[in-house]
């Protein structure tokens, strides 16, 4: 919405100067709309531009920007053609200038309020202007400055923090709770009973409760059986509470740690991660290696680096304990020399223990399976395998124990394996920190494992996500700052001029890193995608006062008077530019109501960074450009001088 007036504004407010001058309405209109004409296709076209490398952008990061690329870039197209074709049209039939005369109107006073405030602030800014002229270096070096010292917050300081993607507070929480293998259903079902009361007592924000005890469970790639439950609480909405999702999520973590021989996990609802393309924990180390036991070494000491590194929460490894079974070894020659195969000894052992359907009974229409095996008392202990009979013949049969070895053992309950590989998994998720500092510190500490060999340990999970995407996108923001470029390169037939204009990116840089320190926003795929239409949009002041600085130096005036009469002339249409973008943005950057996490991160990148680079333009910009054409003007005296 803001940029979508800004073509029309600088028509509009160029066309109302030109009349204010004394020209007719129909002069006003052409000279006024032509004199802006080319650097608002400039400035629209360094704003479409920004959007084109995102098109290209793989991953996560690209499916969610690239409707929102096409959807600005037609519109923008759209805005540039109503500019210069209908507003200027409807200027010349529908503007009056007032005669600055008394009244006692409330229009005409509201007009003399607002003349009388745009003639201070243009005196107020020719002074500022003036000074920094006088002061170039000074000027420069303190911009420079503050630029460093603002890079400082994000490296080395690390003071304002990264992630992928930022949470979403959705109101439900997901409590998963694991018992040692082999508990029994009751003991589950008590130990969920403590949770729901602990649960009850602690959240007055609980809308309902939901428990799940024992099977079922395997949604996700949780783990399944009578030792495992889940505990889902469904919060009230958003604007009816005053403790968000993850403050009530920390509160429980303390409150149920207190529960013995229970493993606790709290998750935040998976909906929307999964609706963003992701799954599992945000930290994943992968651990690969064919060797179970060294694996499971492996595994507990990643487990334990994780468990060590402040903010990291809820760590867990996939890694299951062994299940108690029997293994049947069958000496194959004794077996062969009775007539038997591996294949018959084991189909006639399935039958005996698990059953096989012998018929279907059937009644009143429907069909019912009769599995017929041993009854339960024949079937108990180790000694009832080895007693199972093994028909040699119609008439003989032998005890299983007299073929095979029968040991008790235990077996894995599971083997995950990734690339053909085998892989255990530890996850967490993070807590009071950012993700980007949690992954840094456990990254650093993984180095210092010595791994066997075969073996290899990766961080996957939103680590790599985040990774891969910044990696992308940044390649995006270098391909938009070469096309924003070439855009303005082509519009001012110089090499110079867009050089200058570029350094109001770097202005933007500086309120981008320090709106997001002081609203305690990370920096995500969200932020970063504001950051490259920031881009697009804050040359564009520039733009505006470059070229009519070189349109004023073309009719006569010096450099000095050129910068300074240029610098006021276009003042009013870049606070008029950068304020329609920057209060149509306020109201998502305040973040208020559900899902504001996917939207706030952005407005506000936009919000800090046009606010600091629309002031720094008008001082920066033209002592930048008074400084190299100075330059340049001595060069040629010398050069003409010898």
């Amino acid at each position: 919405m803001g940029m979508l007036v800004d073509n029309s504004i600088v028509v509009l407010e160029n066309v109302f100067r030109h009349r204010e001058e004394g020209e007719p309405a129909r002069e006003g209109a052409i000279w006024g709309t032509r004199e802006v004409a080319m650097p608002i296709i400039a400035s629209t076209l360094t704003t479409i531009v920004v959007f084109l490398p995102i098109f290209f952008v793989p991953g996560i990061a690209g499916v969610l920007f690239r409707d929102q690329a096409l959807t600005v870039t037609l519109s923008l197209t759209v805005s540039l053609f109503i500019a210069l074709t209908l507003v200027p049209l409807l200027a010349s039939r529908l503007i009056v200038v007032r005669a600055n005369t008394p009244s006692e109107k409330m229009g005409s006073k509201i007009y003399r309020l607002v003349g009388s405030w745009l003639k201070w602030l243009d005196n107020r800014y020719q002074n500022i202007l003036n000074w920094c002229l006088d002061h170039r270096r000074l000027t420069i070096i303190g911009i420079g400055i503050l630029f460093i010292t603002s890079l400082l917050l994000v490296w080395p300081l690390r003071l304002v923090g990264t992630e992928f993607m930022p949470k979403i507070d959705q109101g439900r929480i997901e409590i998963n709770l694991e018992l040692p293998v082999g508990s029994r259903l009751e003991a589950t079902e008590e130990v969920v009973k403590k949770v729901e009361k602990i649960v009850q007592s602690n959240t007055p924000e609980l809308k309902y409760i939901r428990s799940r005890i024992g099977t079922g469970m395997g949604f996700g790639g949780q783990r399944v059986g009578s030792h495992t439950a889940q505990v889902a609480l469904e919060l009230v909405d958003l604007k009816e509470r005053n403790r968000s999702q993850w403050e009530i999520m920390a509160m429980l973590r303390k409150e149920l740690r207190n529960i013995p021989d229970v493993r606790i996990n709290l998750g935040g609802g998976q909906a929307g991660r999964m609706i963003m393309g992701l799954a599992g924990s945000p930290i994943s180390v992968e651990i690969y290696g064919y060797d179970f036991e060294k694996a499971k070494q492996l595994s507990e000491q990643v487990k334990q680096i994780v468990e060590d590194t402040p903010g990291a929460v809820d760590v867990q490894t996939d890694f299951e304990e062994a299940k108690p079974e029997f293994q049947i070894h069958i000496d194959r020659k004794r077996a062969a020399s009775l007539g038997l195969n591996l294949s018959s000894i084991a189909y006639t052992i399935q039958s005996n223990i698990y059953g096989k359907v012998a018929t279907q009974f059937r009644q009143r229409g429907e069909e019912y399976p009769i599995l017929v095996r041993l009854q339960e008392s024949d079937r108990k202990d180790i000694e009832d395998v080895k007693n199972i009979p093994i028909f040699i013949s119609q008439n003989k049969r032998v005890p299983l124990g007299t073929l095979a070895e029968v040991k008790p053992a235990k077996g894995p309950v599971t083997i995950n394996r990734k690339m053909q590989e085998r892989l255990i998994t530890v996850t967490a998720d993070y807590e009071g920190r950012d993700l980007g500092g949690v992954t840094r510190d456990i990254s650093g500490r993984l180095k210092n494992i010595v791994l066997p060999q075969d073996f290899s340990i990766v961080m996957a999970g939103e680590a790599k996500e985040q990774r891969e995407s910044f990696m992308w996108l940044g390649l995006a923001l270098l391909g938009a700052i070469i096309l924003v470029y070439m855009v303005m390169a082509s519009q001012f037939e110089s090499l110079l001029h867009p050089f200058l204009i570029m350094f109001t990116f770097p202005l933007a840089i500086i309120g981008v890193i320090w709106i997001l320190f002081f609203s305690h926003t990370t920096f995500n795929i969200i932020a970063f995608i504001g950051v490259i239409i920031l881009l697009g949009i804050v040359v564009n002041n520039g733009i505006l006062l470059v070229d009519y600085t070189n349109v004023l130096r073309a009719r006569g005036l010096g450099l000095r008077q050129a910068i300074v009469q240029g610098g006021r002339t276009r003042l009013r249409p870049v606070l008029m530019t950068a304020l329609t973008t920057i209060l149509a943005m306020i109201p998502m950057a305040l973040g208020i109501g559900e899902g504001a996490e996917l939207r706030f991160p952005l407005a506000r990148a936009v919000v800090g960074g046009l606010t600091v680079a629309t002031f720094f333009t008008l001082v920066f910009i033209p002592v930048l450009y008074a400084t190299l054409e100075t330059r340049i003007a001595r060069r040629k005296n010398v050069r003409s001088n010898e």
